[in-house]
């Protein structure tokens, strides 16, 4: 990241990462991407390598953890600060590319949760305001306002996606014998 060709060490992570010519790496390339994000030579290029180093919905929760827990000053309990920016935009390009299937796979209540992630992409300090941001600028969010509410709240309205909907019916059984296919 010091070296006169600071590009090359999201070039070596994006390798690594790759699952067909590469290595086949996955947790090594998420921290070359957190130490590519907290040096200012290489925070340029974050974002563009941030797609072919983030390939799972998971590791939008690693690179979170990591770079939270490397670079993050600690005041008690919480941590302080913000996220760089072009760490920001990768993780909104990683939610983006993301099915609803691999962010609902993933989703827990472990943190940090995707919840925590979304709040600190927009950088707005209320849900109302994140869904305000959500209507004004829709198409630079990474996800639809229903999954975000469900993400950020846990609520599934009826403009939720089916996936969703079936979900919570699924969840609200409480004998067996009334499970079904559907």
């Amino acid at each position: 990241a010091n070296s006169d060709n600071p590009e090359d060490l999201l070039v070596i992570a994006a390798w690594a990462r790759d699952p067909h010519h590469g290595l086949k790496i996955r947790y090594t390339p998420q921290i070359m991407l957190c130490l590519a994000a907290a040096n200012d030579k290489t925070k340029p290029f974050v974002a563009e390598y941030s797609d072919q180093i983030i390939r799972r919905a998971d590791e939008i929760r690693h690179i979170f953890a990591a770079y939270t827990h490397l670079f993050r000053k600690k005041d008690g309990p919480y941590f302080k600060g913000t996220l760089p920016s072009s760490l920001k935009k990768g993780l909104a390009r990683a939610f983006a590319r993301m099915s609803l299937y691999h962010i609902l796979k993933y989703n827990s209540d472990d943190r940090p949760r995707f919840s925590d992630i979304l709040k600190m992409i927009k950088g707005v300090k209320t849900s109302r305001g994140a869904v305000r941001k959500i209507k004004q600028d829709a198409k630079n969010w990474p996800l639809e306002k229903s999954v975000y509410e469900y993400l950020l709240n846990g609520e599934i309205s009826k403009d939720s996606p089916e996936m969703l909907q079936l979900r919570s019916r699924f969840f609200k059984l409480e004998k067996i014998k009334d499970v079904t296919k559907d």
